[in-house]
Formats: structure tokens, sequence, C-alpha cells
């Protein structure tokens, strides 16, 4: 069996990280909330307000659409 990525203390403190910031929308399952990239340009936008527009990112269901804001993202903020 392989050990998980992050550990139970760890994933504890992200946790509370994130629960206290305050988001577009509410948080209800970590995987999905996150799987459209809004989430994730929202906390760029915090910490680094000059890489992102959030009006960039749309909330989406559809797999093109969420890989479409994740690569929007990963050109605004100088990832990819």
């Amino acid at each position: 069996m392989e050990a998980p990525l992050i550990n139970e203390d760890d994933m504890e403190q992200l946790l509370e990280w994130i629960d206290g910031i305050p988001f577009s929308r509410p948080k209800r399952s970590i995987a999905r909330d996150f799987a459209d990239g809004v989430l994730v340009a929202e906390i760029i936008k915090m910490y680094r307000p000059d890489l992102v527009q959030i009006h960039n990112y749309p909330t989406v269901s559809a797999l093109s659409a969420k890989f479409a804001n994740w690569q929007t993202l990963n050109s605004k903020s100088g990832c990819s």
C-alpha cells in the first residue's frame, strides 16, 4: 500500500487555511470545488492580484470548460 501524498495533520492545516478564505461560493467537496480552477484563481488573486482577473474564470461543469479555465490560469500566472 502506498503512503498518502499528504499526511493527516498537514491536510487538516490545509483545510483550516482554506476555510479562512472568503470564496465567492460555498465549499462542499474540495475535489469538486477546485476542479474548475475558479477557487484557485481566487486564491491567487488574494496574494497576486496582478496575475488574474476573476471574470476570466466562469464556474463550469463541462470537462472542456474546466480545461479552458486551467489553461487560462496557467498562461496568466506564468506557469506554462
